[in-house]
């Protein structure tokens, strides 16, 4: 018997039939998270919104990076100088400063989001959103700064951050936007490295030593302090209070005190050099020995040995001083200084505008076994909490002859953080009362913030002991010329000016405490006192010597 057979289909040859593909099957779900169409790797967050690319992410990065790190912190550096000096960061790594700000906030944030991305697409995706929305925040925070309350700046600086994250999220034209800004870092870093103030450091030709002879090749000794008023050294009759502060008044007692000395200016960026070059200086230029070339350095460099500590300026050349050592602790401090001022600037509320303040004088090392003396934990050995800048000064002062003996010392300078006997204390940062380069209308703050810098006086009292010890112990004090001075002074009236910059308005108190700084000067063998009510300014120094 025949089985029944089903007939061929047409078209089919030899009657046999095609394979019949089986119909698609829906893609396996996931708890919470949308089926994929065929052919994609990754969820999509929304339908308007697909992750990007690993490559995209970091272009994305490096811009948000862009506006809300390297621009503000470059502007900062490019127009203070001084910190570079203060850290002994030169040349090139300056240069490599920038491109690590530029580039390696962007590049470890990058990475992290990578390795979630790796382990979860959509945790990756929310990650880079939230970054979106945080960096756009942090630059509508800088934005706001000083126009609204800080309450009404952390705000908006929210709602600037929600904002963004929609956008980017909803907006194809938002992402592409963020991705053309990538151009951004690269322009400040440009501008930083060719024509901000600070770029002078590393391009400007260094002066030299003149070539001329010393008549009388004496030692000199020149001190330098930063930030301290005559008015805080003297007692209600005008004299060196001697109970507070007993070697300026021991200086007093055997040197030329000039009783009537000003500065030039209330900034250190100007007031360094006129007083090393004896000539005012003229605006637009940097603190350093190409804008400087004939200062005290480079007049007697030609004949005399040169132990020079410098603080926030460049003024000595290299061709003249050694620049090898590294008082400042180099970049880890230089990243802290920046990772500090950027904070400042993006937090709502803090309007802090001088970076100078952030500098600290570190204390010296303290040997091994002796943890519990000097450095924070007191003053039972000054030679063990002194700053390190004095340590290298009293280390460079031998009794070679002749040699210039030159230091400046950012002290009783703020931040105020020491006792009289060296002690130092946690202080406020910034410190109470001040308002950028402002006190506020407060007296009591103004009050305690000059009780904080007279203790910090006493303390410099003490390292210009120190000094004096040393450069007696060397035989190099009789027979030198001894000059202690200070850059400028600071004033504690409630809502008035600080530091007295170019441009503000002063009150008589403020400009008595500002502008009149003390001026010592012993003459090789002197031993008899002197005052002088004259007419002197900072800038006679250096003809005086």
């Amino acid at each position: 018997m025949l089985e029944s057979q089903t007939p061929p289909e047409a078209g089919t040859p030899g009657g046999r039939h095609p394979r019949r593909r089986a119909p698609p099957q829906a893609s396996p779900t996931i708890a919470g998270v949308p089926p994929t169409d065929p052919g994609t790797t990754r969820a999509d967050p929304s339908p308007g919104f697909a992750p990007p690319s690993r490559l995209r992410s970091f272009i994305e990065l490096f811009a948000l990076f862009g506006l809300a790190v390297t621009q503000p912190v470059l502007d900062l550096f490019g127009r203070a100088p001084q910190q570079f000096a203060f850290r002994q960061v030169e040349g090139w790594g300056i240069v490599l400063f920038a491109l690590a700000v530029a580039v390696a906030p962007a590049a470890v944030t990058w990475l992290a989001e990578s390795i979630v991305a790796g382990v979860s697409a959509r945790a990756g995706a929310v990650m880079h959103l939230a970054f979106v929305g945080l960096l756009v925040a942090a630059v509508v925070s800088q934005v706001a700064a000083g126009s609204v309350p800080a309450w009404a700046q952390l705000v908006i600086a929210g709602i600037g951050g929600a904002a963004a994250v929609v956008a980017y999220w909803r907006l194809t034209a938002a992402r592409t936007w963020l991705a053309f800004m990538a151009v951004a870092p690269v322009a400040f870093v440009a501008l930083f490295v060719l024509a901000s103030p600070t770029s002078r450091l590393f391009s400007a030709p260094d002066a030299v030593a003149l070539q001329q002879g010393v008549a009388n090749p004496v030692p000199v000794v020149l001190v330098v302090f930063d930030e301290l008023p005559l008015a805080s050294l003297v007692d209600e009759d005008g004299a060196i209070d001697a109970g507070l502060f007993p070697a300026f008044a021991s200086l007093a007692d055997t040197s030329h005190w000039f009783a009537n000395t000003t500065t030039v200016s209330g900034s250190t960026w100007y007031a360094m050099p006129a007083l090393t070059s004896g000539q005012e200086v003229r605006s637009g230029t940097s603190p350093i020995a190409a804008d400087h070339p004939e200062t005290l350095f480079t007049v007697l460099g030609d004949a005399y040995d040169m132990n020079v500590t410098e603080s926030v300026t460049s003024l000595c050349p290299g061709s003249v001083c050694d620049s090898g050592q590294t008082l400042a602790g180099g970049w880890r401090p230089l990243a802290n200084d920046a990772t500090s001022l950027w904070w400042q600037r993006v937090m709502p509320g803090a309007t802090r505008t001088d970076p100078v303040a952030a500098l600290v004088e570190p204390i010296g090392d303290t040997p091994a076994g002796d943890e519990n003396r000097g450095g924070r934990n007191g003053f039972a050995d000054f030679e063990l909490s002194q700053p390190a800048r004095v340590e290298s000064f009293i280390a460079g002062v031998t009794d070679t002859r002749p040699a210039l003996h030159y230091l400046h010392l950012l002290l009783p300078h703020v931040p105020l953080r020491y006792l009289p006997d060296g002690t130092t204390y946690n202080h406020p940062d910034p410190d109470l009362g001040r308002d950028g380069d402002q006190w506020v209308d407060n007296q009591w703050l103004a009050d305690m913030a000059r009780q904080r810098h007279l203790l910090q006086t006493a303390y410099t009292d003490a390292v210009l002991a120190g000094v004096i010890d040393r450069l007696k112990d060397t035989g190099v004090w009789d027979e030198a010329l001894v000059i202690v001075t200070a850059d400028h002074g600071i004033a504690f009236e409630p809502g008035g000016a600080i530091r007295g910059l170019e441009g503000q308005d002063l009150t008589p108190g403020e400009l008595a405490d500002i502008a009149w700084v003390p001026l010592f000067v012993k003459e090789p063998g002197q031993t008899e006192p002197s005052v002088s009510n004259a007419n002197v300014l900072t800038i006679d120094i250096v003809p005086t010597v």
